[in-house]
C-alpha cells in the first residue's frame, strides 16, 4: 500500500495507544478521529469523547492528541466538495 501524506480533515486510525491532552483519557490502538491541525513533524488529531451524549447518539465533547505520521494511518481522505470533515466514532 502506498503512503498517503496526511492532510487537514483526513479521517485517521491510531497505530499506538495514546493519552488525550484535554481529558487525560487513554485511547487504545485503533481509535478513529480527524486531523484538525498539521505541523512540520506532527498532527493534532481530534477524537469525540465516548459516551458524552449516548442518549442522542452524538458527541458534544472532544479530546485531542498530537501524533507523528507513523503513529496513525489515513482511513478517509477529506474531500472539500463534501463540505464536512470525516467523522468517525472511537472504538469501544
Amino acid at each position: 500500500m502506498a503512503f498517503v501524506k496526511p492532510t487537514l480533515f483526513d479521517g485517521v486510525k491510531t497505530l499506538v495507544e495514546t493519552k488525550g491532552e484535554l481529558t487525560g483519557r487513554v485511547y487504545p490502538i485503533g481509535t478513529t478521529g480527524t486531523i484538525v491541525e498539521c505541523m512540520n513533524d506532527a498532527y493534532i488529531i481530534e477524537f469525540p469523547v465516548p459516551g458524552s451524549d449516548k442518549a442522542h447518539g452524538y458527541f458534544e465533547e472532544f479530546d485531542v492528541v498530537t501524533l507523528r505520521a507513523d503513529q496513525f494511518t489515513v482511513t478517509e481522505l477529506y474531500k472539500p466538495e463534501q463540505k464536512t470533515a470525516p467523522f468517525s466514532r472511537t472504538t469501544s
